[in-house]
């Protein structure tokens, strides 16, 4: 990863990146406004796939740039494709502006319920990469009567591979629910507001420990720019490992197929013969 400007004419802004359920028009002006008057924003996250780069996170901030009139704006650059940027969309919660709403939230989940290879992961993973609890991805799923792939491991010919056999035999009938009811709501906006809070308390820690510095006032604002920074990578690259791990299980899981495929025509080539 590297931290770098780049001209808003060069980020792709595809609509299938903006994982959040709408653009916030008054948070776009909010940003112009700072943006203009010298503020500094967080950088935004862009994966490079060698021609385009592909904003993952910050749509708001490339909209303020964009409305202020700035032709540059800083961002993460990490190498990757397309799709590597849309896992990372999936789980970025945009902490330094909006917090997720649940539509954001169930936005996120439906975007890998139609995706053909991530459709097939099982709740607990696309909870993970989601950033929502498994329950949540569950009741989508039951909405759009697609039950959630059962995984087993199979061991046939000295080979182990895993097999979904959700589609073994009578598939179950869900009928269609409503969505989420007032206090299941509720829960999902609790669960958010703690995080963030756990976040708001670490940063308090921080900023205490930098105001005990035994340092000059412009020593303890370069230490709390770089302490800033370091928790925007952190966070960042947290929601990239997420993404990363679930897409490579997931190529594990294809390759387990071709083996026990592999192994069907090798015990098929002497019948034939």
């Amino acid at each position: 990863m590297k931290l770098e400007k780049i001209r808003l004419e060069k980020i792709k802004v595809d609509g299938d990146l903006q994982v959040r359920d709408k653009i916030n028009e008054d948070a776009v002006r909010e940003y112009a406004d700072v943006i203009r008057g010298g503020g500094k924003m967080p950088p935004v996250t862009v994966f490079f796939d060698g021609k385009s780069y592909h904003l993952a996170d910050g749509w708001h901030r490339y909209f303020g740039h964009k409305q202020a009139a700035f032709p540059e704006i800083e961002a993460e650059i990490h190498d990757g494709t397309r799709r590597d940027a849309i896992l990372f969309a999936l789980s970025a919660n945009d902490k330094h502006g909006l917090r997720r709403t649940n539509a954001d939230k169930r936005r996120s989940v439906l975007v890998i319920l139609e995706d053909f290879e991530w459709s097939e992961w099982n709740n607990t993973k696309i909870s993970e990469v989601c950033g929502v609890s498994a329950t949540f991805v569950d009741k989508i799923r039951k909405e759009m009567n697609t039950p959630e792939p059962v995984i087993r491991k199979v061991i046939r010919g000295g080979v182990e591979y895993e097999m979904d056999t959700s589609k073994m035999g009578r598939i179950a009938e869900y009928a269609p629910i409503p969505p989420m009811d007032e206090k299941e709501q509720k829960i999902e906006e609790m669960a958010t507001e703690f995080q963030a809070i756990a976040e708001e308390n670490e940063a308090l820690k921080a900023k205490l420990a930098v105001k005990s510095m035994d340092v000059s006032e412009e020593d303890k604002q370069s230490a709390q720019e770089l302490i800033d920074e370091l928790r925007a990578t952190i966070k960042s690259q947290e929601a990239q490992i997420k993404g990363l791990t679930a897409s490579r299980d997931a190529y594990q899981q294809k390759n387990a197929e071709l083996l026990k495929q592999v192994n069907y025509w090798k015990k098929q080539v002497p019948k034939a013969a």
